[in-house]
């Protein structure tokens, strides 16, 4: 990031929390995050989890809780909208699968 982005990257993170703390929504800091990356973007359109599902997707909603993906297309979530569409990436974010990493680790 460049240094002179900083602020205004802290300020459009901050004030989106803020903003989704008033209309009742608690987040962590992934989607401040995201939001304020998505902002600064030159075309944000072209890194939606859409435009992107193929490379990655979080299984934050727990299609593979508790075991490895295994390289099948599941029903993704989008975090923001609510909007469901069928992916198959790359890569993973096996965020409820903790333990079946670890055990395939060795």
């Amino acid at each position: 990031m460049h240094h002179d982005v900083a602020r205004t990257f802290c300020e459009l993170a901050l004030n989106f929390w803020a903003f989704c703390q008033h209309q009742g929504q608690a987040f962590t800091e992934e989607a401040p995050i995201a939001y304020a990356v998505h902002l600064l973007c030159g075309n944000p359109y072209a890194h939606t989890l859409r435009a992107t599902a193929d490379l990655w997707a979080s299984d934050w909603t727990g299609q593979f809780a508790g075991r490895l993906p295994d390289g099948t297309v599941w029903e993704f979530v989008d975090y923001f909208s609510g909007e469901r569409f069928p992916v198959n990436p790359a890569i993973v974010h096996a965020m409820r699968s903790k333990g079946a990493l670890l055990a395939a680790g060795g």
